[in-house]
């Protein structure tokens, strides 16, 4: 036996995780773990700041933009009224004669007077600024009089003829990089149109103001009007179809005194390029420091696995049955102290294996003691077996059927003997041996019936000893106190997949309150074991099964126990005991 568990532990040993794949694991974790969650923590933090220096660069430049911009606005609207108020203008465009090159240089006059009280205008943004009369186009502002100009102010007019906003810049499908800002030119007195001023802003300068390429090239710009159609817009190609926005950083602008805005997109990738090769730097060192961190223990192993090898094998000869092998020294104190352990432990062995032979020995003689108390029973089973032969050859029939029956009440009892669950028929065989062995007590004091409605559910399977305890409490405690006897009946029935046992006798009766519960000091009660009968089936089945009891002093017991209905054996019947 101490060979073959020797054995044993040898073979789970060898299954066992290596001490050199532990140590590694070890060695990994406890380096790599605090190196990578501190990279972690640096990237995070340093990404986090990037975003956030990005964040306000790009707010600061949209303000910046936003503030220029409504600025500009602001001073193109004021000239622009300011030359609708203008009496020699209202004079010259009421006129039905076209304008002289002598009434074209006194409004451009009037609009650089206009614009010189205000911010003075980029002309780069502001290309042109056109007055229309009838069908003669005047610039009068920035002196652009190239044809292009010209012919994109033509459509802008043809196009949006009767559009009137100096809050509003109005774009067409055929114009790209430009908007326009578009106000009637009306009489003060009649309010009526006398022509238009249109006013050709250059968006792409515009957007090329904000500079945030100098920081991130690949920035994206979009200018946007009020309904969200694209105006102009800068490095859109960019983009990639279906791109993924998550790789973006979008900030947004509103002018504040018109109905344009300003979309910036900067690819994430720019604002977080900084920490790329401060990244690579730094597990270039942890990956140095992790490479030589195993090496060191990998040189320590070495040194301490040599003795441990040395333990094993000798391990090894002690489950092949050599009780004589013994371990040297080591240079390790913690081995040493093993190594005199296993020693101590092999110099027991030898005693440990005879002390386990005499016990083998003994246990044998049990065996023997218990083969032979099996035989009683059966002894016990001839002589009774005798006697009834003797009872019928003397004409004694009631006698041998009272010994026939405590034959089989025994019989019944050993062949269960060991078993917690048997079959409704098996507990109502004894139940009927041990009814008729008290008939042949009490005689005609005592009357007994055993209705079963469906014999199917002869066939049930439930604990042992569920009936026969409540029928002997009804003899016993319900009807001997009784001068003139009674009668019990039992009950078994099936109802919404349960199955009913129900025991009644005519008996003296009892107060079901008085029953004392488990564990009390009243030793002189003769109910305590219908408390057990009921706590055992709410263990072992839960509370919609168990026993309910009905009794009156002087008027009998019934007592109902409600079982589920179980037609093949347990597989293990710990698991219903």
């Amino acid at each position: 036996m101490i060979r073959r568990i020797s054995r044993e532990v040898y073979c789970m040993a060898k299954r066992k995780i290596s001490l050199i794949g532990l140590v590694v694991v070890m060695i990994c974790v406890l380096v790599f773990a605090p190196v990578v969650t501190a990279g972690i923590y640096f990237i995070h933090t340093v990404s986090g700041q990037l975003q956030h220096t990005a964040s306000e660069t790009v707010s600061m430049y949209l303000n910046e933009f936003t503030d220029r911009t409504d600025r500009m606005m602001e001073t193109l609207r004021d000239g622009v009224y300011y030359l609708t108020s203008d009496s020699a203008a209202q004079q010259m465009m009421s006129s039905s004669e076209p304008l002289t090159q002598i009434q074209i240089l006194r409004l451009e006059q009037n609009f650089s007077r206009a614009f010189s009280l205000g911010d003075s205008l980029n002309p780069d943004v502001v290309s042109a600024i056109y007055l229309i009369k009838n069908d003669q186009y005047v610039p009068v502002y920035g002196g652009n009089y190239y044809l292009n100009t010209s012919w994109r102010v033509r459509q802008m007019y043809q196009t949006h003829e009767d559009c009137n906003s100096a809050r509003t810049l109005y774009t067409h499908y055929t114009i790209v990089g430009y908007a326009y800002m578009i106000v009637d030119f009306v009489d003060l007195n009649t309010m009526q149109p006398l022509g238009k001023i249109i006013v050709e802003l250059n968006i792409n300068k515009l957007l090329s103001t904000l500079s945030l390429n100098q920081l991130y090239p690949s920035t994206v710009v979009i200018f946007s009007g009020d309904q969200g159609q694209r105006i102009s817009s800068l490095q859109t190609d960019l983009f990639r179809e279906n791109e993924d926005m998550n790789k973006w950083y979008h900030a947004s602008s509103s002018l504040r005194k018109s109905r344009e805005r300003v979309d910036i997109y900067i690819p994430n990738a720019e604002i977080l390029a900084g920490v790329r090769q401060s990244t690579r730097v730094y597990f270039l060192v942890c990956a140095a420091i992790l490479i030589l961190a195993l090496l060191l223990a990998a040189t320590c192993l070495i040194l301490l696995l040599r003795p441990l090898r040395q333990m094993l094998h000798t391990i090894g000869s002690i489950g092949s049955g050599d009780f004589s092998v013994r371990m040297d020294e080591t240079p390790y104190t913690e081995t040493t102290a093993i190594s005199h352990a296993f020693n101590d432990m092999a110099d027991r062995l030898d005693t440990l294996f005879q002390e386990v032979y005499q016990r083998g020995l003994l246990l044998r003689d049990a065996e023997i003691h218990q083969l032979e108390s099996q035989i009683q029973p059966h002894f016990i089973f001839n002589i009774l077996e005798l006697i009834n032969v003797r009872c019928m050859v003397a004409g004694q029939p009631a006698i041998c059927t009272t010994v026939q029956n405590l034959a089989q009440l025994l019989r019944a009892s050993v062949v269960n003997h060991g078993k917690q669950i048997i079959t409704l028929q098996e507990e109502l065989d004894s139940v009927k041996y041990y009814l008729a062995l008290q008939k042949e007590r009490f005689e005609e004091k005592l009357q007994y019936t055993v209705d079963v409605e469906d014999d199917k559910l002869l066939g049930c399977y439930l604990p042992k000893l569920t009936i026969q305890p409540l029928v002997e409490n009804s003899i016993v405690h319900g009807l001997e106190p009784k001068r003139h006897g009674g009668w019990v009946r039992v009950s078994i029935w099936e109802e919404e997949d349960a199955v009913y046992i129900r025991v009644h006798d005519d008996g003296v009766g009892f107060d079901p309150s008085a029953i004392p519960q488990p564990g009390s000091d009243d030793k002189h009660h003769t109910h305590v074991a219908l408390h057990n009968i009921e706590r055992r089936f709410q263990l072992l089945y839960g509370e919609p099964y168990g026993m309910s009891i009905k009794s009156e002093p002087g008027h009998g017991t019934s007592i109902v126990l409600t079982l589920p209905i179980i037609t093949a054996p347990p597989e293990k019947e710990k698991d219903l005991c």
